[in-house]
């Protein structure tokens, strides 16, 4: 294993152990059945479950990731419900991907991770209906908006 990426995980795991709920969570008693009102009516919300059967296959273009073999520094911050990688903004080369439908490039803002307390419902979205230990996000931005921006667009 690369010594770099030995080290992030080491650490993560060291900023991991301080992490909690404080107020949501995804136990059974703070996970996605109590979340009634976050998410409101659900479209493109949290958590997703995918599942095969509603589903359609849809042919597209390949999805192209560019920059995320960099270095450069990063700030990792335990916030009490996540650990999150920041500092993209600072790099000479931000990474992005694009292409797979995208219309445009996607520029990376930030990683954070989602795991539970025990081995087996950590992640946020489901496959069939299957949790998994851990799940990483991959925040990006549209090229060409803020973040206040794309918050309000559905492709931002």
């Amino acid at each position: 294993m690369n010594s770099p990426i030995l080290s992030f995980m080491c650490t993560l795991i060291l900023l991991s152990h301080g992490a909690s709920a404080e107020t949501w969570g995804y136990g059974e008693n703070d996970g996605p059945k109590r979340w009634d009102g976050i998410c409101e009516k659900g479209y493109r919300q949290s958590p997703i479950d995918i599942r095969a059967q509603d589903t359609d296959y849809a042919p597209m273009d390949r999805v192209i990731f560019v920059g995320y073999e960099q270095r450069d520094d990063v700030t990792l911050q335990n916030n009490g419900h996540t650990v999150s990688v920041d500092g993209f903004e600072n790099w000479n080369n931000l990474p992005y991907v694009s292409g797979g439908g995208l219309e445009g490039k996607y520029f990376l803002q930030q990683i954070h991770f989602h795991w539970g307390q025990n081995n087996s419902v950590g992640s946020e979205h489901r496959i069939a209906g299957l949790a998994y230990p851990a799940e990483m996000h991959l925040v990006h931005l549209k090229e060409g908006l803020n973040m206040t921006e794309a918050k309000t667009r559905g492709d931002g």
